[in-house]
This record gives C-alpha cells, structure tokens and sequence, in this order.
C-alpha cells in the first residue's frame, strides 16, 4: 500500500481517497483506461458470492465521476468512460457520489481482479484507498471491526488474548524466548503471529513448525510476549493511524535487537514484514515457512526418506502467499515430498486460486449477504474427493476447516491442515511403521 506520513505529527487534513483528486495519475489513468471486459468481476470471490462488490463498476464509477468534474476541460466535463444514464447525476467530486460504503468493505483483498485484468488497471489499491478515507475520516466500519481495533490498541492483538500468554503454546517444548534488550544471536527470529499465538487450531502448527525446525536443526529463537501485531489488518482495512501504532515499535525492537533474518508462517505477516515495513525504515530478509520447508526437504536438513501418508490431498492457495508474493510451487514442492500421498488441484488453483474470504480484514467482520465465501471454496476442495487440505495461511486453515465441517465433513473424512501438520504427520506416521517392522516378533504362548 501507498506510505503514509507519521499521522501522529503530520499537518495533514485529510486520509486517503474522497474527491478524485486524491488518486495519483496512475489511478486516474486506471479510471480511462478500462476496456469494460468485465474479467475482474468474473473472478471475485465478493462478487461471485452474493456481495454488493463489482470491481469493474468501481472503476467505471470512479471514472464517471471523474469526467463529469473536470473543472479544467471546456463545460467541466469530459466523455465519461462508458455511456451512462441520464437520470443519474454527479453533484461532487467525491467517488461515494457512486460507490458506497457497503462495496468497499466487501472486498477480501485478494488481488484476483488486479492479476487477471488485460491492461493492468489496479482495482484494489483504489480501494483500499477509499477504505482509508472510510476508517480514518468518518468511522466508517463495520461494527465488528471497531472491536478488532480496540484489542490491537489495548492488548496488542485482534483475538484480544493477554499478551503475556503468547508463547503459553511453547509452554512443553524446547524453544527460546528472547527479552526484547538483547540482541539476536540466532540465525532466524520465528515470527509467530498472533493467530500462532493464540488460535487453537493455529497454536498446533506452531508446535508442528517448532518441532519440524529442532529436527532440521535451525537455531531459532521467539519474542513471546514482547511480539505485538504487525498491524496487517488495520491497514488493510483503511486505518492507518493503528498500523502505525503497532509497526513502529516492532521496527523499533527488531533493529535494536539487530534481527536480519525472520521467519514467518502466517503470509500476512510475511507480506508486512517483507513489503511494508521497509517503508517505515524495517529492511529484514523475511522467509515464508512453505519456502524455509521447501528448502530444508530439498538440502537434506530435514529427512522425508520414510515420511508417508496414504491419502489424497489438495492445496488451497493464500492469496498474501500467491498473487501478493508470487509463491505458488514451494508449498506444493513440501506437500509433494511426502510417499505414498496423491495430490489434486481444485479447478481455480495458483493464479486463479479463491480466496477463503478472510483477507482484507475480512477475518473480523461477519459475513451476513449472500453465501460464505469459505463455504464455496470449502465445497470446490470436497469436491476433488480429498482426504487432506492443505493450508500455509492461518486465516485459511481456520476459513476452510469452519467451511469443511459446515458441509458435514469432520476430521476423519477431510481432515484440513497447515502444510507444516501434514508434514509432520507424514514424518510421525513412517516413524511408526519403522518401529512397528523393527519390533521383535511375538513369542507363540504355550496352548494357542
């Protein structure tokens, strides 16, 4: 997203986008430059699911606002980018003149409408924009949110759990948990999350991720407590002030501490890390578990030669791990590497992939218009007649495990899970077999 000024120093008046003005020339060029194929609709999940989304009506009315003032054009006003109908009429030269507040906080921010457009108009900066307009000039949110962002002003977190129980998840394992005064003498920090730290489901592949990187022997080392949230969601959903808020002082440790490399296994604290905090003076070389496993399968570090399961299994793709980053094969290269498992692709996969609906902030409010975007998705990977899903996001495991179960399928029937489970799975499950084949033999008892 666009970098922002210290909010709380700067003497600006106004955030984000409201009158057209407000959008760079290449926005405003987006806003004439759309051949009207209708292809960014045809693939987003909000729109395809019931919502009141439609990307390409975002820029055509944006683009018809922007025609009807331009004060600098003979009559003020120029051809607008589609024919429009004579009974509606533009007042201002603000974009909610035509959109309306309900559009905007549909969206997942999944970028499928970005990547599959023909001449790279960006929808979803746009909007993201406007939602900053929305959030910091109006308080214009969805209820649920507001309470998402009073737990990262006052704990520190969106679930707002007690900080202090962040590393509660470490409690039986061999893991070092490092005072934010001392500097980093290990190779990588493991970058948690709070989803890692405090989801139930998330705390497992936590402990999976622990174990699997003490067998591969990488040196590692966590916050805990002092680990705050990288503000992903506040940002994404226009609030900027609270961002910064968090991101500053997570800048501010991680260069006192001297960190340089960071591992991460939720893909929206990868993308944060990795793309945003540069522009708040944070520069780490951030690697996503699927990558960092990818690569420890790859060198040897970490044995698959006897890790099986009998199943079959599909892989979900994370939109923040995908279209936002470009990282496709190394969490197929990770599921692939396991004997005896057949992997199926769902018919939207990689680029073309669905959201699970939790991007975008999306995680935190309800869902009430049309069907779930989850629960689609969820039947999409049932349909393939997997045994296993695989996940490398925590917004996803948790959207497509609720989706699974609300189609009536439990654990022994599709058992959804980060990639880190299934490869632990895997490793325990040959484990087993070895030590079932090296078991002596039971001696016969005298009468049977």
């Amino acid at each position: 997203m666009r970098a922002m000024p210290n909010l709380a120093e700067t003497s600006l008046e106004s955030f984000g986008v409201n009158a057209i003005e407000n959008f760079t020339w290449k926005q405003l060029l987006d806003l004439d430059s759309c051949t009207m194929c209708g292809r960014c609709t045809s693939v987003c999940p909000a729109h395809a699911t019931g919502k009141p989304l439609d990307p390409r009506e975002i820029v055509l009315k944006s683009g018809e606002v922007m025609a009807a003032t331009a004060a600098h054009a003979p009559g003020g006003r120029v051809s607008p980018p589609l024919g429009v109908d004579a009974e509606i009429t533009v007042n201002a030269n603000s974009v909610f003149e035509r959109i309306t507040a309900e559009e905007i906080w549909s969206c997942t921010s999944c970028k499928a409408c970005d990547e599959i457009c023909p001449v790279n108009i960006e929808i979803l900066d746009k909007i993201l924009d406007m939602r900053r307009y929305l959030s910091l000039m109006e308080s214009n949110f969805p209820a649920e949110l507001g309470n998402a962002y009073r737990a990262m002003e006052n704990q520190g977190n969106p679930w707002g759990m007690n900080q202090g129980d962040r590393a509660a998840w470490a409690k039986d394992l061999d893991v070092t948990v490092l005072d934010p005064g001392t500097p980093l003498t290990h190779e990588y920090l493991y970058w948690v999350g709070c989803a890692g730290s405090f989801d139930d489901k998330n705390k497992k592949v936590t402990q999976a991720m622990a174990k699997l990187l003490k067998r591969a022997g990488i040196d590692v080392a966590i916050l805990g407590p002092s680990e705050m949230c990288t503000g992903d969601s506040a940002r994404r959903s226009g609030n900027e002030y609270l961002f910064q808020m968090l991101a500053t002082p997570n800048v501010e440790m991680l260069n006192g501490m001297g960190v340089r490399k960071i591992i991460t296994q939720c893909p929206h604290c990868f993308n944060t890390l990795k793309n945003e905090y540069p522009q708040l003076g944070g520069n780490y070389e951030v690697v996503h578990h699927s990558q960092l496993l990818e690569d420890l399968i790859t060198s040897g570090r970490l044995d698959m030669s006897n890790a099986s399961l009998d199943d079959r299994i599909t892989y979900h793709d994370s939109c923040y791990l995908g279209r936002h980053n470009d990282v496709y094969l190394a969490p197929r290269k990770v599921v692939g590497s396991i004997k005896g498992i057949q992997v199926v692709e769902m018919p939207r996969n990689g680029t073309q992939g669905m959201c699970c609906g939790a991007g975008g902030a999306r995680m935190w409010m309800e869902e009430n218009v049309g069907t779930k975007v989850n629960d689609e998705r969820a039947r999409e990977a049932i349909a393939t007649g997997a045994t296993r899903v695989a996940t490398a996001c925590p917004f996803c495991y948790i959207m497509m495990d609720d989706g699974v179960k609300g189609a009536g399928k439990d654990d022994t029937q599709v058992k959804v899970g980060d990639i880190a489970l299934h490869v632990l799975d895997a490793i325990e499950n040959g484990e087993r077999a070895l030590s079932e084949l090296d078991a002596p033999l039971r001696q016969p008892v005298a009468g049977e």
